[in-house]
């Protein structure tokens, strides 16, 4: 990692534990907290330690985004606004980050690009298939149901994303192989989507006889 702090001027700061690590984390972001010019924080870690220092964070009215593995608990993911699985990135190894044998990197480098961990890409889930997972329909419609903006039922697609990741914050389109949540919709056939000549994206719940269902 030495060439990369070099590149971005990071300052490393070496811990003898993970509880050292995060107290470090901590009292660094409680001095920027206080600064008060800063909205977005972002955690790079899957430590239950960070949880409450994501609480801590958002009840200062900040954003908290965190990257972290699938191992991450869960204590975590549910403290932050967003949290990212970093396996559906599709990162590449940067061979020279670290000083390793180029056995071991090009190892490191299929790893991660099959979805670390030993882990396969998601695949792209058929209508069929979305339809029947009760749980996801009833997230994806409640959150077009609470975000409806007239009397036609449309809401706004970026509403409709944030209402999702408050609600589940580990939630991403790319784990059910979509790119976009809105491609995601499109493809459960029981949404209709729309842009405006600002491309703002809106959506609606089509209700029974509305739409040509896919069979």
């Amino acid at each position: 990692w030495r060439r990369k702090f070099v590149d971005y001027a990071f300052t490393p700061c070496k811990t003898l534990t993970d509880d050292s690590g995060a107290m470090a984390l901590t009292i660094d972001s409680m001095d920027l907290l206080h600064a008060d010019d800063i909205d977005t924080f972002v955690i790079a870690s899957g430590s239950a330690a960070l949880s409450r220092l994501a609480v801590r964070l958002r009840e200062a009215s900040k954003t908290v985004i965190a990257y972290g593995d699938r191992a991450s608990p869960r204590e975590l993911v549910n403290a932050c606004d967003k949290f990212v699985y970093v396996d559906i990135l599709g990162l590449d190894i940067d061979k020279e980050l670290c000083d390793v044998g180029e056995a071991e990197a090009n190892a490191g480098a299929e790893l991660i690009n099959a979805g670390g961990a030993g882990r396969a890409r998601p695949r792209c889930y058929s209508p069929e298939e979305l339809r029947k997972n009760n749980v996801l329909i009833e997230l994806l419609s409640k959150a077009v149901r609470d975000n409806c903006i007239d009397t036609h039922s449309w809401a706004k697609l970026a509403a409709v994303g944030g209402q999702i990741r408050r609600i589940q914050p580990s939630f991403d389109a790319r784990d059910l192989g979509f790119e976009r949540i809105g491609d995601l919709y499109k493809a459960t056939g029981l949404f209709e989507l729309q842009t405006d000549r600002w491309g703002v994206v809106t959506i609606r719940l089509l209700e029974d006889g509305l739409l040509p269902r896919f069979p």
